[in-house]
């Protein structure tokens, strides 16, 4: 069985992502994974005169959102906020901190809104230079 020293784990907060943390509890139980690294990567607006800025706040978000998966065993929990293209900082930050894996769950879009919206994870797939793994929206949701 492969095993895995730094596993990276995007989230967006949704339940699907949720569930991809789970899900990754159960599948890295029994190995001796080294390193998690959770990343939210938002996008800041064009107009950058106009926002107020989140960062405190979705640190914050992000630390209460893993917290039960971090909690949950002997390995060390990395979180990171990133600004930008969500594909793009994710396989950057992949690439930097020498992840072997990338877990990322996807959303279930087909058809038109598949097509306008896009897929971040199936660009992770595309540019990765390690394994992707994709937790599918389970059949129903």
């Amino acid at each position: 069985m492969l095993e895995f020293n730094r596993v990276l784990i995007p989230v967006d907060f949704s339940d699907h992502s949720r569930r991809s943390l789970g899900d990754c509890s159960k599948m890295f139980s029994d190995q001796q994974t080294r390193e998690f690294h959770f990343v939210y990567v938002w996008r800041p607006p064009s107009d950058a005169v106009t926002w107020d800025d989140p960062q405190d706040e979705l640190e914050q978000k992000l630390v209460d959102f893993t917290a039960d998966f971090s909690h949950s065993g002997g390995h060390v929990c990395i979180n990171r906020l990133l600004s930008g293209h969500p594909a793009l900082e994710i396989c950057k930050y992949a690439d930097e901190n020498k992840c072997d894996l990338i877990v990322l769950s996807t959303h279930g879009r087909t058809g038109l809104k598949h097509l306008f919206i896009g897929s971040t994870a199936e660009q992770v797939v595309r540019h990765a230079d390690c394994p992707v793994l994709t937790l599918p929206v389970p059949r129903g949701e």
